[in-house]
């Protein structure tokens, strides 16, 4: 059997609380250097991965200063 979706209509959905009700969190974390360069993808509710991050940052921001 086949489908068919329609578009809702703002008065078809449901009122939100607040801004952020309206807004869809991700638990995942990116590493970016000066450059824009990807140097790292986190869990964030991983605190295993979320340590690795911290001492990822501050290898890499010691690496940026003495390139400066």
């Amino acid at each position: 059997p086949t489908r068919s979706a329609r578009r809702a209509a703002p008065s078809d959905l449901p009122a939100a609380a607040s801004l952020e009700d309206q807004f869809v969190h991700s638990s995942k974390l990116i590493l970016v250097d000066s450059r824009r360069h990807i140097r790292g993808y986190y869990d964030g509710l991983d605190p295993k991965d979320v340590d690795r991050m911290v001492l990822e940052m501050r290898i890499l921001l010691e690496m940026e200063k003495e390139t400066q």
